[in-house]
């Protein structure tokens, strides 16, 4: 692994390895888990180097156990099946057990070394199967695990279920690495996808699965987030009234600062200037303008939960487990009406099952077993048909909203490739002469005229930079105060400095839909300026005067100034969404979007 990649996880992951004592090569398991997680982790424990396995509690006395197996590689034999397959076998079916006692849920994954395929065929045709695919049968039809990968691209070739690719071109890729999880986690899954790593050299795809982990295991709290929530002005509850107010409110702040006595003519006093000015509209703007607090923590909660398929799928779920335990299956037979009323409505139009058999032996709990994963299967298409449905809503929604978006933005769609007529073209060559008077205003100090003309071509609904000042509060300034941000201006013009804090800015690296892997290459960063300072650009920038047509038939010309900035930035986050969190289901969708058309770059 890169040693940046390894510095990021040793930081914010915990680690734990195993190893076999007499040989280091060829095995070795470990778990990687975050630093929130793996403060409920109350112990862990391996087993002869190849399985590791981690335990949880979480609030509510849920529990959780992570199982990971490396299965040796090469040919197995009668011989050697035993001491080098039937020992980890063994434990994993001693651990599963354990947990299941426990009711914990449990999440098995490795690498096994197996072909999932050949047992599927084997099974299908009724053909013995080998010793080594019998846990496989054991793993789904005795425990009940699922295999959300298999489940959720039934839909795709077998080879784009390949994890294993060699480095040697001569050998074939195949399927040997697996995630097994219990009924509940499987029916919380929010994303399941393989993807190429490229942080480090391996033949082996990743699996990723991920679930809403808020009825499982709670809401983990974020250590580095104590305060999960962010500060929003509601500049669009704000009339006439109330902007006067909030400018009563900076003509009373520079009545009591000191911020007239600084001398507007020493540069010493650049940062003290602009200090007062920030701590001005910071405090009229949390005085007059209406905040609202939004939460910032991710929703771990499923949106699926309020369809059909979801509620009965997790009904199914919780009646298995009532009538295999013998002390909830009793309370089953005593309403076993109102069971068999739901049931029935459950079945309906698509089991001819009559549910009337009551769950008091192991045969009819067998045979409703067998009924409850038939009625399963049929809504976990179901679900997953919604679920489609519902990433494509998202998707649309999305594409709706950048269309509108673009058309509000035409006017900066100019990277297009023209075709000049001979007229026009002229003026696009270089000229032989320049007028030297054009420049002859721009070391001219700007007017109130000028600023307001500058103030009023600032954006609204732009996200502001590191002091949290929006065009907002600067368009809406009192008079007063505005000559104050004028004198700040010229101040640093006339002394080609600006103050500290405009010279920094916040940057947002959006992540692409890829594994991050902690390369700045793989997001999309949108730099935050001072909105004082862009300000500034847009009053001083390059101020030209030209002479433009109004007419070109009457030939009538006019005198303007242009304006012509001269850095070039991005903080157009509004162009995406109107706040943090809408631009961030904005992106979640487009990665939706990537996946289920399978778009990797």
């Amino acid at each position: 692994m890169a040693k940046h990649s390894f510095n990021f996880y040793r930081n914010n992951y915990v680690t734990y390895f195993a190893n076999e004592e007499t040989n280091y090569r060829g095995n070795g398991v470990g778990l990687i888990i975050k630093k929130n997680y793996a403060r409920h982790i109350v112990n862990y424990n391996s087993f002869k180097g190849r399985i590791i396995y981690v335990n949880f509690i979480f609030s509510g006395n849920k529990k959780m156990r992570i199982i990971n197996y490396y299965g040796k590689s090469g040919r197995v034999t009668l011989d050697n099946f035993n001491q080098e397959v039937k020992i980890y076998f063994d434990k994993i079916k001693e651990l599963v057990r354990e947990s299941k006692a426990q009711n914990a849920e449990i999440i098995l994954l490795g690498d096994f070394n197996l072909h999932y395929e050949k047992y599927l065929d084997d099974k299908n045709n009724n053909r013995k199967m080998k010793k080594e695919h019998k846990l496989f049968e054991w793993i789904e039809d005795e425990q009940n695990f699922y295999d959300p990968f298999y489940i959720m691209f039934d839909n795709l070739s077998q080879h784009s279920l390949n994890t294993f690719y060699p480095f040697n071109t001569n050998q074939n890729s195949s399927r040997i690495d697996y995630i097994w999880v219990t009924e509940n986690l499987f029916s919380e899954i929010q994303e399941c996808k393989i993807v190429n790593t490229t942080t480090i050299n391996t033949d082996h795809r990743m699996l990723v699965y991920s679930i809403w982990s808020e009825d499982l295991i709670g809401n983990i709290a974020n250590i580095k987030w104590k305060e999960g929530f962010k500060e929003v002005y509601k500049y669009d509850k704000m009339d006439g009234e109330q902007w006067e107010l909030f400018q009563n409110d900076l003509n009373k702040y520079i009545s009591n600062s000191e911020i007239l006595k600084f001398n507007f003519n020493d540069k010493n006093n650049i940062n003290h200037i602009w200090d007062k000015i920030k701590k001005g509209l910071v405090q009229a703007s949390k005085n007059c303008i209406p905040i609202e607090k939004i939460k910032l923590t991710k929703s771990r909660v499923n949106p699926m939960k309020i369809s059909n398929a979801y509620k009965v799928m997790k009904f199914l779920i919780n009646f298995r487990r009532s009538i295999k335990d013998s002390r909830k299956r009793n309370h089953v037979i005593r309403n076993w009406i109102t069971y068999r009323k739901k049931l029935l409505e459950i079945g309906r139009e698509k089991s001819d099952y009559c549910w009337n058999k009551i769950p008091k032996d192991d045969k009819s709990v067998k045979e409703i077993f067998e009924e409850i994963k038939n009625l399963y299967q049929i809504y976990l298409i179901l679900y997953n048909h919604d679920l489609l449905q519902f990433k494509e809503e998202k998707i649309k929604l999305a594409i709706d909203q950048r269309c509108e978006d673009l058309l509000e933005n035409q006017k900066r769609s100019t990277n297009q490739p023209k075709i000049l007529s001979e007229y026009w073209a002229k003026f696009y060559f270089p000229q032989d002469e320049i007028n030297d008077k054009i420049y002859k205003d721009l070391m001219v100090e700007p007017t109130n005229d000028e600023l307001n003309e500058a103030l009023n071509k600032l954006s609204n609904n732009k996200a502001s930079g590191p002091t949290g000042i929006s065009n907002e509060m600067l368009k809406h300034t009192s008079p007063e105060f505005k000559e104050i941000i004028r004198k700040l201006i010229i101040l640093i013009f006339n002394n080609q400095e600006i103050p500290l804090e405009w010279k920094y800015a916040n940057v947002y690296p959006i992540p692409k839909p890829k594994p991050w892997g902690c390369q700045l290459v793989n997001t999309r960063p949108i730099t935050l300026l001072e909105t004082a300072r862009k300000l500034m650009q847009e009053h001083f920038g390059y101020r030209v005067k030209a002479k433009k047509k109004i007419n070109l038939y009457e030939n009538i010309e006019v005198e303007v100034k242009q304006n012509i900035t001269s850095m070039a930035y991005m903080d157009d986050t509004n162009m995406l969404a109107g706040n943090k969190e809408e631009l961030e289901k904005i992106l979640k969708t487009a990665d939706d979007f990537y996946t289920l058309n399978d778009i990797n770059k």
